[in-house]
């Protein structure tokens, strides 16, 4: 059950470091996303994926729609900086 409310959990995806987030926030932020329609969360994801490629993390334990992933590997192609692309594996 979500305890955190959606502003609180836009707060912690508005965070550029996701290292720096708690555990207790990586896993609030986890079960938000799992709850939307992939299609949502993948959306979600990808604005992340925009302000820190370290949100790829979060990327892979949420997407499971193989066309969600491999869409997201060609944005990862096409619009990421090449010293980035061991993060996108």
């Amino acid at each position: 059950m979500l305890r955190k409310s959606k502003i609180e959990i836009q707060q912690i995806i508005e965070k550029k470091e996701f290292n720096s987030l708690s555990f207790e926030d990586e896993k609030y932020l986890l079960e938000y996303l799992r709850k939307l329609p992939e299609i949502e969360a993948f959306d979600v994801v990808l604005e992340m994926i925009k302000k820190n490629v370290i949100y790829l993390r979060v990327a892979r334990q949420v997407l499971r729609d193989k066309n969600l992933v491999i869409k997201l590997l060609k944005h990862g192609l096409k619009d990421t900086d090449a010293q980035e692309i061991k993060l996108w594996n």
